[in-house]
């Protein structure tokens, strides 16, 4: 026979922190100085966020690693601390942190002040703020946050070998102990992910990396699907928060993207003959509009409040170059 008993009661949790330099993730909050074991780590493409550029950091507990396995976000151990801070015209906007806890994430903001030594947590519905000029910034809410760091993706968006694939970022962190893959797994898991003739999708290396679109000497569709995978693939995914069939992951070979030549589901925006993305023609791709608008209908939906003209324009090169 088994009999129910009462668990004991749990110990009081400390109060969520309500200011950055609470959190234990710097040093030197006003000087943006991590703490010991906050380690800095460098993206080779960097997604669009309204024109500010971010600084990124990965807190593990004692003995974690992050598992990086093929065409992946990575998976790290509970208590894991992700954090990227937003800075616009010289200001620190926003520091923003992804805590893992109990198998599951959840995103927080904090929002700098005037004199930039602290940041406070912003409310769990988000806010939209006016900065340099009165130009509109949008501080996400908590469940906006999910949108995008979804199950779906993984969550850990940033965590991937074609992401930290940057210099010897990949080695150092094996070095660390603080990086678990099996680089052969890997090649495999590419290539068989890849399939399809070598011109349908990037080309190979023995680790993915992902190519930012201001290397104007690199391979344009390179160039291209990295911006996708990196601004758009976290939703069109295979059941992914994407109310569409799309597929933008970086590994996708481009026959099943199911971009090219396909109608579009939700509206042609008044283009003749509408294509999702019409291979040589960006005036018929509902892509570009999507990209270039902001209000309803706009692609990435949340978190942004301005449109990225270098990578509209780069997405327009590589709809010029495609061919039927």
């Amino acid at each position: 026979f088994y009999r129910l008993t009462r668990a004991p009661a749990a110990a009081p949790l400390p109060p969520f922190p309500r200011r950055l330099s609470e959190t234990g993730l710097f040093e030197d909050t006003a000087r943006h100085v991590p703490a010991p074991g906050v380690l800095p780590y460098t993206l080779n493409v960097p997604g669009w966020h309204d024109g500010a550029t971010g600084e990124h950091f990965i807190a593990l507990p004692a003995g974690g690693a992050v598992t990086l396995r093929p065409n992946r976000n990575g998976e790290p151990p509970d208590g894991t601390a992700l954090v990227q801070t937003l800075t616009r015209d010289g200001r620190r906007l926003e520091t923003r942190v992804l805590l893992k806890q109990q198998n599951d994430w959840a995103g927080y903001s904090y929002v700098w002040d005037a004199a930039q030594r602290d940041a406070e947590l912003a409310d769990k519905a988000g806010a939209d703020l006016n900065v340099a000029a009165g130009t509109p910034w949008r501080v996400p809410s908590r469940a906006e946050c999910m949108m995008c760091h979804s199950r779906e993706a993984n969550f850990a968006l940033t965590l991937n070998e074609a992401q930290l694939n940057h210099g010897a970022q990949l080695g150092e962190w094996e070095r660390r102990g603080i990086l678990k893959m099996n680089t052969a797994a890997s090649e495999r898991g590419r290539r068989k992910a890849g399939g399809g003739d070598r011109g349908s999708r990037p080309p190979p290396s023995p680790l993915p990396r992902l190519v930012p679109a201001s290397a104007k000497d690199a391979d344009l569709e390179a160039r291209a699907r990295s911006y996708l995978a990196v601004n758009c693939a976290h939703c069109h995914t295979q059941n992914g928060g994407g109310n569409s069939a799309m597929s933008f992951g970086w590994a996708v070979p481009r026959e099943r993207m199911q971009t090219i030549n396909e109608m579009p589901q939700h509206g042609d925006f008044g283009l003749a003959d509408a294509r999702i993305v019409a291979p040589g023609a960006p005036g018929r791709s509902v892509l570009v509009p999507r990209v270039a608008m902001r209000g309803p209908g706009q692609m990435p939906p949340v978190g942004t409040r301005a449109s990225d003209a270098e990578g509209l324009q780069l997405l327009v090169e590589w709809i010029q170059s495609l061919r039927e």
